[in-house]
């Protein structure tokens, strides 16, 4: 597209198409076009484009921003399911997400969360400060346990926790746990 400089220059010149073609570097077409958009009264301004209208007006594209920014982890599929039922018209997920985009706002993934609870950090404080009279050897007797999930747990506990325990301290180790769930949980049973 001429930009409007361009097109001046055209009009002002009042040169042979070719040539001002050649002079601006752009087609012979554009310059024609250019011509006859300039004697128009809305000279080049850009004019409505056609094409097939959008399946969320912006009213409905405002809702969703504000929607997604109060609840953050709403996922494109719930969107459009919220979408989709208050309307006739369907909308896919992929124009909800390019309507999010365009809007800024794009997916990203969830922070990370600290892998104890406040109930677990405040029994190991309370473990801890029951404990604050002891000594470097009395810690050096205790084994700090935290367990990735409940079923792997006992197997880690009984295969390697408790023979290093004993290989590493000696009989009359303590084992600290703060009884979090997966730490007091009872083995699973088969069925």
């Amino acid at each position: 597209q001429c930009q409007l400089t361009e097109g001046g220059c055209i009009v002002a010149a009042h040169i042979v198409c070719t040539k001002i073609a050649k002079k601006v570097k752009v087609s012979v077409s554009t310059v024609s076009f250019t011509m006859k958009r300039h004697s128009e009264p809305e000279a080049n301004s850009d004019r409505k484009r056609s094409g097939r209208p959008r399946a969320t007006p912006e009213a409905d594209v405002k809702f969703r921003r504000v929607n997604s920014l109060r609840d953050r982890g709403l996922t494109v599929q719930q969107l459009q399911a919220q979408l989709n039922s208050g309307h006739s018209k369907q909308v896919s997920a992929s124009a909800v997400k390019r309507r999010l985009c365009a809007v800024s706002l794009t997916g990203h993934v969830a922070e990370r969360k600290p892998l104890l609870r406040s109930q677990n950090k405040t029994k190991r404080l309370a473990w801890t400060m029951k404990r604050h009279h002891w000594t470097t050897e009395d810690w050096k007797t205790c084994i700090e346990c935290e367990a990735p999930r409940p079923k792997i747990y006992h197997c880690i506990l009984q295969r390697h926790a408790v023979p290093t325990g004993m290989r590493l301290v000696g009989q009359g180790f303590i084992l600290q746990q703060d009884n979090d769930p997966k730490q007091v949980q009872a083995m699973p049973t088969l069925r």
